[in-house]
């Protein structure tokens, strides 16, 4: 009886070393780019992943759910009023939004 030769199974190092360019092309990227571009980029990404939250609630679970919009809307607004009527910086209204939101889904859950 012969022994079978082991088979030998294709490697995805072409695609791991793509994901790893690219990975790296989008971290530097932002350093060389014109900021219109750069709000391009970020506006394609952004609902980029509103739409795949969408497909996945929607589409695959079926149901109808407009919380990650809402949450992401309530965050806009928020940042945007306390960097208008309040001066804070970018950042600051930033995390100051996230924080907000965070107490309003915990509200919301209990």
């Amino acid at each position: 009886m012969q022994a079978r030769p082991t088979e030998v199974k294709p490697t995805n190092s072409f695609r791991n070393s793509l994901i790893v360019l690219l990975i790296a092309l989008f971290l530097v990227l932002p350093f060389f780019l014109d900021p219109y571009f750069l709000h391009i980029l970020i506006m394609t990404f952004l609902f980029g992943y509103l739409s795949r939250s969408w497909d996945l609630i929607g589409g695959y679970a079926g149901q109808f759910f407009l919380g990650p919009v809402a949450m992401f809307g309530i965050g806009a607004y928020t940042s945007t009023l306390l960097s208008v009527h309040f001066g804070l910086p970018r950042g600051s209204a930033c995390s100051s939004a996230a924080c907000w939101e965070l107490s309003l889904a915990l509200c919301y859950a209990t």
